[in-house]
């Protein structure tokens, strides 16, 4: 899902079931593609799926592919890394619920997959396992962010947030649960300096450093009470923020100056029941956030990091109030949390755990992980 302000993310520490091997590579053939492994700069988890940019901008993407989310004819997955044909290099790639999109060098938005509810933005509802293009109008995107059955860009003229897609929840607009097949504007969004998506809602940063939330509020992940609204609304008395990250449930910021990471929406974050602003301070001098479904972690300082919430499964034994670090995950320079799977980008190498029913890990093989375990994809020249 979604995170602002820096170019690196912070990782969701989500819900890990633990699934049998099966239909796997050779021990021999994942240590060959460790061996040629990708360099990897941005990645994004999805819901059973996983994309990521190599060096030279090639976007390559493996796991769920049902609905040629992978860029790919329809599979019931893909355990070998899928290389998305793309017209030039890509900069950023976002992840959804069965589709994904990327924003390439050129600053055109292209989205690939399912399609039912206009999800890939070229005012049509035909899927399609090639990429196409959003018609944007003749504007540029800045910033792409992928929701769970919609997206967005940041447009160039007047810095406004325009979405497309799945409507429910006033994900985009007050129209109900419709499909938007081209770019709408987010009411109000003009001017803003960077944007994220959790699965039906958004929040951004407005050109005074003060965060924006709208769509989905059932579970106060807006800050403002539960209900939905299409009008962003202001959570009140927030600090200035430096960086912000959204999940399905759950909005988390760090606070200028170090002072720590605060979080509001829902209870896996460790609260009672759906928590108002402010729901705690945690990690003190954190320089990054990011969320899961069921977690949150910060980066810090030193680039490792640490999380709360629910690390592995959903039972009162999974839940850890206090942060933890993300042992044996040193040199960050890029991590991302989505649904229920996690990747990280370090010194070392591409690394993912969590959830594997689809081999969205990216190892070769159907089995869910707890640790950070490299990524065995190959990038052929």
């Amino acid at each position: 899902m979604g995170r602002a302000a820096l170019l690196v993310v912070l990782v969701g520490c989500g819900r890990i079931d633990f699934l049998p091997r099966d239909d796997a590579r050779s021990d021999a053939e994942t240590d060959a593609a460790l061996d040629n492994g990708c360099a990897f700069f941005a990645v994004s988890t999805g819901r059973n799926q996983t994309c990521a940019i190599a060096t030279g901008g090639d976007v390559w993407c493996w796991g769920d592919n049902d609905d040629g989310q992978l860029g790919a004819p329809f599979s019931d997955h893909e355990l070998d890394g899928v290389h998305v044909p793309l017209r030039a290099p890509a900069v950023e790639v976002g992840t959804g619920k069965a589709f994904s999109c990327a924003r390439l060098l050129d600053n055109t938005a292209w989205c690939w997959g399912n399609n039912a509810f206009g999800q890939l933005g070229n005012g049509m509802t035909t899927s399609s396992v090639t990429p196409v293009q959003v018609i944007l109008g003749g504007s540029m995107a800045l910033e792409l962010e992928v929701g769970g059955e919609h997206a967005c860009v940041r447009r160039s003229f007047d810095g406004a947030i325009v979405c497309w897609g799945r409507n429910k929840s006033n994900a985009i607009n007050a129209a109900g649960d419709v499909s938007i097949l081209m770019p709408q504007p987010i009411a109000g969004s003009a001017g803003a300096k960077s944007f994220v998506l959790g699965h039906r809602h958004g929040c951004g940063i407005d050109a005074s450093d003060q965060v924006f939330c709208w769509g989905r509020g059932l579970e106060n992940q807006l800050g403002m009470g539960t209900a939905n609204t299409a009008t962003p609304v202001f959570p009140t008395g927030l600090p200035t923020v430096a960086a912000l990250n959204t999940s399905n449930r759950v909005t988390c910021m760090v606070a200028a100056g170090g002072v720590g990471v605060q979080c509001w929406g829902t209870r896996y974050l460790g609260g009672a029941n759906f928590d108002t602003y402010p729901a705690g301070l945690y990690a003190s001098g954190a320089i990054d956030v990011a969320t899961s479904n069921y977690a949150a972690c910060a980066v810090l300082p030193d680039s490792t990091a640490t999380c709360w919430g629910y690390l592995y499964d959903e039972t009162p034994a999974g839940l850890t109030t206090t942060p933890t670090p993300l042992a044996n995950v040193t040199g960050i320079t890029a991590i991302e949390g989505g649904w229920d799977h996690m990747c990280a980008i370090t010194s070392s190498g591409l690394v993912c755990w969590g959830d594997d029913e689809e081999g969205q890990l990216g190892r070769g093989i159907l089995n869910a992980a707890r640790a950070p375990a490299p990524v065995a994809i190959t990038c052929p020249p």
